[in-house]
């Protein structure tokens, strides 16, 4: 019988139920510490995942502001990519059109925007590497991409 049944019985006279410390077990105390290994690994992962999530949403940001900056400067660009190397470091590709592409003013422009961009947002827990390529449908293989790790496509080939 629990305390609290036994004193619904009754009073007894001059007894009372002594009030004991729980004891535990070896076992007790290995279950304990595997139960919390396994809830501080699961917040450990929930909190990674949040900070992957939320770092890809600014990779992707930094990306399509690069992409509207070179396309407000009248440079075609419908195909880019982003892959991610950890929780905290992205890379980015961005194709352009080809003929721009040996244009070195042009170039440099957009190198100097994407520049400036990138810089607003890289910090200790977030940095992206984006490279400007021309885009050459014929020769550029979009399973090779992705087994370099870009998972993310903004366009289509």
């Amino acid at each position: 019988m629990k305390t609290q049944e036994i004193q619904k019985v009754g009073q007894f006279k001059s007894w009372e139920i002594e009030k004991k410390e729980p004891i535990f077990t070896v076992n007790d105390l290995i279950n304990a510490w595997l139960k919390g290994k396994a809830e501080g690994a699961a917040e450990e992962r929930k909190i990674l995942v949040q900070k992957f999530e939320d770092n890809l949403k600014i990779a992707c940001d930094i990306s399509s502001s690069i992409i509207d900056k070179i396309k407000n400067d009248g440079i075609d660009c419908k195909y880019a990519v982003i892959g991610a190397e950890g929780i905290s470091y992205f890379k980015s590709l961005i194709f352009i059109d080809p003929e721009t592409f040996t244009s070195l003013r042009k170039l440099k422009s957009v190198y100097k925007d994407a520049r400036k961009i990138s810089q607003q947002k890289i910090n200790d827990s977030f940095y992206i590497t984006y490279s400007i390529l021309p885009l050459d449908k014929k020769n550029l293989n979009s399973k090779r991409i992705s087994a370099d790790g870009y998972f993310m496509r903004y366009g289509k080939l």
